[in-house]
Parts: structure tokens; C-alpha cells; sequence
């Protein structure tokens, strides 16, 4: 683990080929953004892509908009993985990317892979719910207004102490209807005087909630 650090990864192959495109102005347009990354990456590969990887940077409107643009321009054949591009959330949100066209911010970056490539994905994570489940009252956009009849932010406190607020490491647990299966949802910011939280996708309203902690015996 390294804070204020880069990561470089290099891919190099005699039969897979690699395109990477940038789309700018993901908070004003995040469709348009996504289709001028896959665009300016699908001029450079020379075959259908089989693969996409995603990285768009933090935005407090989510990411569902780029993904569900991503997905419709590639085809159901073509699997889309990615997440939010890393980011010190105490300092200016938003991180910055890197290219050979230059340096962005508020930008989404991809990567398509074209080929006969084999490959295999596994969904799982170290998080294990945690204090007592509540029911998504009341939602606007990405912001979750109340749980259970009381804020989103009592809620957290009801749990975690009167003067918490939503923390990255303890992400909200969203089940599936009728199902102990979930999936997982992080509060990025939130709103003392409105008590609500804001998310990085869209909670649906009704949603059955738990806060989540990751655990040693989960992780192993």
C-alpha cells in the first residue's frame, strides 16, 4: 500500500491488440464523454474489441450513465469491467488521468482489447454486514434522503456514534430483493443540514440497506 504514488501497467502480446481513448467533460456529459473515449480507441484497433476496461474519474453523479453508453456501443459480446480511477477524496475530487494527448481531469479513460482472448471473471469481496438493516425511504439522483423513517446520516450514527459520517471502508450493503446476496454502494459526501448521503451509483428506493465492514475471515 503507497499513498501519493503512480501505478504503471504495461501489456505487450503477439496476438491480442490494445487501443486506448479519452473522453473530456464526464460531469457535464458523461454519454458523450464515453462515446468520444470508445470512438478515438475504436479507430486504432484493428479488429472488434472483445474486451473493454473503463476508468472514469470520481464525479458525484455516478457512473451508471458511462456504463449503460458503453455497453449499448460494444454489444453484449463485448464485456465492460473497469471502476472509478483512484483519488484522494480529502483534496480536489476528480484525480487526474494520463495519455500520450496529455494530462486530464474529469475525464473517462478505456482500453479495448481485440483477439482471441480467453478469459474468466469471479465477483467477491471482504465485506460482511454489520447493526441492523433499513429500507431506502426517500432518494434524489445519487443522494439516499432518509432510511427507516430518519435520515441517512442518523442512520449511520444510530450505528456508528452521534458526530459520524459515512466512511469509504464501511460501504452500504444493497440487497437483492427476496435474496441475502448484495451488492455494494459508497457514500462519497454527505449533507449535515439535509442529513442525507450522496453515492457513487443511484440506490433505488425501497432498497433493503446494512452498513458492511471488512473482517480477516472474510478477506481470507
Amino acid at each position: 500500500f503507497s499513498r501519493d504514488s503512480m501505478c504503471l501497467m504495461l501489456f505487450a502480446s503477439d496476438t491480442i491488440s490494445f487501443a486506448g481513448g479519452v473522453g473530456e467533460n464526464l460531469s457535464g456529459d458523461a454519454e458523450g464523454a464515453t462515446r468520444q473515449a470508445l470512438a478515438s480507441a475504436m479507430e486504432r484497433l484493428p479488429g472488434p474489441p472483445v474486451l473493454c476496461l473503463v476508468f472514469p474519474g470520481y464525479r458525484e453523479s455516478g457512473v451508471e450513465a458511462l456504463m449503460r453508453t458503453a455497453q449499448k456501443m460494444l454489444g453484449q459480446e463485448c464485456p465492460v469491467y473497469g471502476g472509478v480511477a483512484g483519488v484522494d477524496l480529502s483534496n480536489e475530487p476528480g484525480g487526474t488521468q494520463f495519455s500520450p494527448s496529455g494530462v486530464h481531469r474529469d475525464a473517462v479513460s478505456v482500453l479495448l482489447l481485440a483477439g482471441e482472448l480467453r478469459m474468466e471473471s469471479i465477483i467477491c469481496n471482504s465485506w460482511d454486514p454489520v447493526g441492523y438493516r433499513g429500507v431506502v425511504d426517500e432518494v434524489e439522483g445519487n443522494r439516499v434522503l432518509s432510511i427507516s423513517g430518519r435520515t441517512t446520516l442518523e442512520f449511520y450514527r444510530d450505528i456508528l456514534g452521534p458526530y459520524a459520517t459515512p466512511l469509504l471502508e464501511m460501504p452500504l450493503a444493497v440487497f437483492y430483493q427476496g435474496d441475502e446476496r448484495f451488492f455494494l454502494r459508497t457514500g462519497f459526501w454527505h449533507d449535515e443540514d439535509e442529513g442525507s448521503v450522496g453515492y457513487d451509483t443511484a440506490i433505488p428506493k425501497g432498497s433493503v440497506v446494512q452498513l458492511t465492514e471488512a473482517t480477516p475471515r472474510a478477506i481470507t
